[in-house]
Order: C-alpha cells, then sequence, then structure tokens
C-alpha cells in the first residue's frame, strides 16, 4: 500500500485532494507523526460494521436499543 506523509497545514491546503488519491495518510506537526488515514476496503468487516451502524441510525435505533438486540440474539443462538 501506498504511504504518504504530509503535514497538517498542507492537508488542510488540499484535504479532499488527499482524501481521494486513495492512499493512506500519516499527518505530520513538526515533522513527526501525529495520526494516521487510511482508506476502508470494500467488503471488509470494518465496511460492513460501518454500514450497519447507518443503517441503524437512519431506522432511528440508538446505540443502548441495537447491544441489547444484539445480546437478546446472542443468547438465542448460543444459550
Amino acid at each position: 500500500m501506498i504511504m504518504r506523509y504530509i503535514g497538517v497545514r498542507e492537508l488542510k491546503e488540499s484535504f479532499v485532494t488527499c482524501i481521494n488519491s486513495g492512499e493512506e495518510i500519516v499527518i505530520t506537526k513538526r515533522k513527526k507523526p501525529i495520526a494516521r488515514i487510511s482508506p476502508i476496503k470494500s467488503n471488509s468487516p470494518e465496511s460492513a460494521l460501518l454500514e450497519i451502524g447507518r443503517v441503524l441510525t437512519e431506522a432511528g435505533i440508538n446505540q443502548k436499543d441495537a447491544s441489547r438486540v444484539l445480546k437478546q440474539v446472542r443468547k438465542e443462538l448460543y444459550g
């Protein structure tokens, strides 16, 4: 995977371009790494979880209710 190092100031000026590049970006401040932005691969577990979260949010289901339902389903499936 291609990794690009970019300073905070440069990132502020070209954020959209950087995000659309598809590269992993390491953000630096005074030449020291402070954060990393990486693309989400399609069909990955992370992608699936984010999609589930989006659907639940759009349906108006909060985290507490979603957790309660998941616990009930887990209990029914695995005892």
